[in-house]
């Protein structure tokens, strides 16, 4: 008898060592190698209060969304000509990281700031041109703005003069990172790159373990940023867009729905200006505040 226990033990310890050999440990990195990342956590995390804002399919977006999983969280517009489609396509590209190495994937959001123009409708397509898994998420300008201060992460309209776009966002050019309470861990800073974000990622659930509530749907469209080749401009919108040959058909639909949406004319009226501090005759290239 004290045979076949010490046998059983011996075979349960050698499966264990041979399962960390195989799978690995958990991949742990100190707050100074999270920098490494761009990523900058907070001493401790901050809770974001109570918020509800509406998911493009018109369901509501409240904190229980942005829990069970690891959340990255970045505000932006559709119409942003440079920062917003090169971030997403960022973040679409680490996504299909994670998933082509069996990993789990995180949640990636876009918050509008400019609801007046990205109706539900153009911001489920435009989010879903980088991941048919991420979310886009609008509401009233005042909850918008309340939810973006509560990720230290500002925004305002800007006149653009000469323009089809009459009107322009600053935002933050910054990622958000929320952990699986819902709280917000810190930031990720440009310039991004896909594979340090999936590696973050991988990090992040190796210091704090979750379990994905739902199954990942595999197959998602997804557009490589090494595709999508843009010439921009804060005043025109895009000037030239090229996509290799060898570019697979969602990066061709993606290139064309940027091209329609840079180029679309607005229709609000420029007395309209429900944002905090408008500026004037801003000729910016870049769309982001520090």
């Amino acid at each position: 008898m004290k045979i076949a226990v010490v046998a059983l033990l011996l075979a349960v310890l050698v499966a264990a060592g041979l399962a960390v050999v195989y799978f690995g440990p958990a991949t742990q990195f100190s707050d100074e190698e999270l920098g490494a990342f761009n990523f900058t956590p907070y001493p401790e995390p901050r809770d974001v209060g109570d918020f509800l804002l509406t998911d493009a399919t018109g369901v509501d977006f409240g904190p229980e969304r942005l829990r069970g999983r690891w959340s990255f969280v970045f505000f932006g517009f559709a119409n942003c000509p440079d920062i917003c489609p090169i971030t997403m396509a960022v973040l679409g590209e680490a996504e299909q990281v994670l998933v082509e190495a069996g990993d789990e994937p995180f949640q990636g959001i876009l918050v509008t700031v400019d609801p007046e123009r990205d109706t539900a409708v153009l911001l489920g397509e435009y989010v879903q041109s980088f991941s048919e898994d991420f979310l886009g998420v609008t509401g009233s300008v005042p909850d918008i703005f309340a939810f973006a201060r509560s990720f230290h992460a500002g925004f305002s309209k800007v006149l653009v003069e000469d323009s089809e776009l009459v009107y322009s966002m600053n935002h933050s050019g910054r990622i958000a990172v929320v952990d699986p309470s819902g709280r917000h861990y810190g930031n990720i800073s440009s310039p991004f790159d896909a594979t340090q974000i999936a590696t973050l990622h991988r990090a992040l659930i190796g210091r704090i373990p979750v379990r994905v509530p739902e199954p990942f749907k595999s197959g998602s469209k997804r557009i490589s940023i090494c595709n999508l080749c843009v010439n921009l401009s804060a005043s025109q919108g895009i000037e030239r867009t090229s996509i290799p040959r060898s570019a697979p058909k969602p990066g061709r639909r993606l290139a064309f729905a940027v091209r329609r949406l840079r180029l679309r004319p607005s229709h609000s009226d420029d007395k309209r200006r429900p944002y905090a501090p408008v500026l004037k005759n801003a000729n910016r290239r870049s769309s982001v505040l520090a």
